[in-house]
């Protein structure tokens, strides 16, 4: 059958996940799905067009805005180009009710506890300090479905309180989860309850996601970005 890849060993699978584009076999796959629904559905409709005809049963027109609003929704361009969604993250210490996952979980509902949130308590007892002013920045990172070049970056911020981490997050693209290795792509503006897309110019497997204690505006506390966000969302742009 067309689309199906076939493997002889456990090595030979593993090469294939890794290697197969999967996305444009998804695509094709949706593709001919469509095309035989099509045929199906005409044959059929001429075949009982036919028999109504043969049984003196005039065909009842149908409204053509009732055939559109029957009609079921395909996937939007986004998913289609979607490298990040539920794949595996990480990043800064996360509180118990914000944990990494929540950025890149598809759901971009933006108040609370609906995205990833740095535990400042957490990060402080681990210093042996209190939370407060100086405590630095905090990140987060997605690995994607496969190295990308010049991505497209959609973010959702919080409803709230965005001065937390100063209302500017960085962008960086990498080959591994460290931060360090990263190369910055991008720096948006992130005020609190918007929507931001900005092309991430490099290449890499991991985005990164960084609140920096310094280049902001209006932090809370002096020299302290807290990271929260809702969720993000990679596109692939190659």
């Amino acid at each position: 059958m067309p689309h199906i890849s076939y493997f002889d060993s456990i090595p030979n699978l593993i090469w294939k996940l890794e290697t197969d584009n999967h996305r444009e076999r998804s695509r094709s796959i949706q593709k001919q799905h469509a095309e035989h629904l099509g045929v199906a559905t005409l044959f059929w409709s001429e075949a009982l067009e036919q028999v109504a005809t043969l049984r003196g049963v005039q065909p009842k027109e149908v409204p053509e805005e009732s055939v559109e609003a029957s009609s079921p929704p395909g996937p939007s361009a986004d998913e289609l180009r979607d490298l990040s969604t539920r794949q595996q993250s990480g990043g800064s210490t996360a509180r118990h009710d914000g944990p990494h996952r929540m950025a890149n979980d598809g759901e971009t509902r933006q108040d609370h506890p609906f995205e990833y949130h740095f535990d400042l308590t957490g990060a402080a007892q681990a210093l042996g300090r209190s939370p407060g002013p100086g405590m630095g920045g905090s990140h987060w990172w997605v690995r994607l479905r496969r190295p990308t070049s010049d991505p497209e970056v959609k973010l959702w911020t919080r409803n709230c309180c965005c001065e937390a981490y100063g209302n500017r997050l960085w962008l960086l693209l990498g080959n591994s989860s460290d931060i360090d290795t990263a190369a910055e792509c991008a720096v948006v503006e992130a005020p609190a309850d918007v929507e931001v897309s900005t092309v991430c110019h490099g290449a890499g497997e991991y985005l990164f996601v960084e609140a920096r204690p310094v280049g902001g505006r209006g932090y809370q506390d002096e020299g302290t970005a807290v990271l929260m966000l809702p969720e993000v969302r990679v596109l692939c742009g190659d």
